[in-house]
């Protein structure tokens, strides 16, 4: 812009002192006046000072420029190398920031307790003190310290280091133990329980609704010799069982009871005379066998073939011979006994199968998967590998009861429950299955409620 606006101004002086010169050239070449001459030198002269002015104007102006293109320059470069400075800097910083986070990640997945787990779309949380439930109990205090000390028994003889699963975190052996002995010494000095917990317990709440089952130890007929009327037996472990997780599955429930399988290999531990009772002992994965004497066996899980549970309840449910509502055990076992000749392929819907091994009969009920008795309204099942097995919870749920007329209604109820059995169809942190006792077919059968469900730990 200033170079243009230079070179305008310099073309019409340039211009101006032509059209003199000729006009003064015209008036002496008609009056050849000495004194005209020396006039004309003297506006010569002018012109030439003018120019040198102009031209000396226009050096300045070329030196400011080149002078003020030189600072810019090195201002670009001063910036130019504090943006370097800068991004390095920042470079640094995410590579700190990113070590920083790993250490805080490692440090934490060694930490004993949480205060927020993220499991999928179910999550721990540590509850407000004012929102938490009034803890009542619908049930006696002596059932609940004895399900409670068998499960401070079964943890004394871990490695208290030992690490279970929490959520999405981990919580160790030790402070569940150490829970489970602060509650127990509760229930023996403390009137209000709900206080003490509040005070002296961290409260973790399932933020979304668990779906409670619930599950018994049936009492079958059974024979320990084989005869007409006994002919459904029950297997050990083969010796040939693959390990878990092989490449080759073992036989399927159709395979070992549909076309013999195992018969012949001396496996059977005794026989029952329903084949619709052995497969819901399946499903229990314990039970006791009343001996045509009168003697009674208890027998227990012992192993799997490793193939996937699967549900014949949503499977008659999923092929609307069932209606909503009716796929409870009491259900199945009348569409099974009104269609004998679906019974087979209903049954073998799911080919999961259980091996069984014989256990000392007692006074005390079958042995979970802690490896202590179950106590009948205390003993929960849940996924050990979200929640800690052997842990204490709080439970609000409906349970069923029968009127008058054998009509099911649904009562509310609020319960203290240990942590000590599990289940291949109890997966995900949104189911758990009650332990109900020997012989309660009906209501452990028709048990199908959404509740909530709540951790305790005890304060650090």
């Amino acid at each position: 812009m200033w170079w243009s606006q230079l070179q305008q101004e310099q073309s019409k002086a340039n211009r101006r002192s032509t059209q003199q010169s000729q006009q003064e050239n015209q008036r002496t070449a008609s009056h050849s006046d000495p004194a005209d001459s020396h006039q004309e030198l003297r506006r010569g002269a002018s012109r030439n000072r003018s120019s040198t002015a102009l031209h000396e104007g226009y050096s300045a102006l070329r030196r400011e420029s080149q002078d003020n293109r030189l600072r810019r320059l090195q201002n670009d470069r001063s910036e130019n190398s504090q943006q370097t400075l800068y991004a390095r800097y920042a470079l640094e910083c995410r590579t700190f920031c990113w070590k920083l986070a790993f250490l805080v990640v490692f440090l934490v997945s060694t930490l004993p307790a949480v205060s927020y787990s993220n499991i999928g779309n179910v999550s721990l949380e540590q509850a407000d003190p004012e929102l938490v439930p009034f803890f009542a109990d619908d049930l006696d205090r002596s059932s609940l310290k004895a399900a409670v000390l068998q499960s401070v028994a079964a943890l004394r003889r871990r490695d208290e280091s030992a690490i279970l699963a929490f959520g999405d975190q981990r919580i160790s052996v030790a402070l569940i133990r150490e829970s489970l002995e602060t509650f127990a010494e509760m229930l023996e000095t403390e009137p209000d329980i709900s206080t003490a917990l509040l005070r002296d317990f961290d409260i973790y709440r399932v933020t979304s609704p668990v779906l409670f089952t619930g599950y018994h130890e049936p009492v079958i007929n059974g024979s320990l010799a084989p005869t007409e009327r006994y002919r459904y037996p029950l297997y050990r472990v083969p010796n040939d069982l693959p390990a878990r997780g092989a490449a080759t599955p073992y036989f399927t429930r159709a395979e070992i009871d549909g076309q013999g399988a195992l018969r012949g290999r001396g496996n059977e531990i005794v026989w029952l005379d329903d084949p619709v009772d052995r497969f819901f002992l399946h499903i229990q994965g314990s039970g006791q066998i009343r001996l045509p004497k009168g003697e009674r066996m208890r027998v227990g899980y012992a192993g799997d073939n490793g193939r996937a549970y699967r549900s014949i309840g949503r499977y008659l449910l999923d092929q609307r011979v069932l209606p909503p509502g009716q796929a409870s055990t009491q259900g199945i076992r009348r569409y099974l006994a009104e269609h004998p000749e679906e019974r087979d392929d209903i049954l073998f819907h799911n080919p999961r199968y259980i091996f069984f091994k014989s256990f000392p009969t007692g006074p005390s009920g079958p042995v979970g998967s802690l490896g202590v008795p179950l106590t009948p309204g205390r003993s929960l099942a849940a996924d050990p590998s979200i929640y800690p097995l052997g842990g204490l919870a709080f439970i609000h749920a409906k349970r069923p009861v029968w009127n008058g007329q054998n009509q099911v209604k649904w009562k509310e109820f609020f319960r203290f429950v240990v942590l000590q059995d599990t289940g291949a169809a109890i997966r995900g942190p949104a189911r758990a299955d009650l332990f109900w006792g020997s012989a309660a077919e009906t209501e452990a059968g028709a048990m199908a409620q959404r509740g909530e469900m709540y951790l305790l730990v005890k304060k650090p």
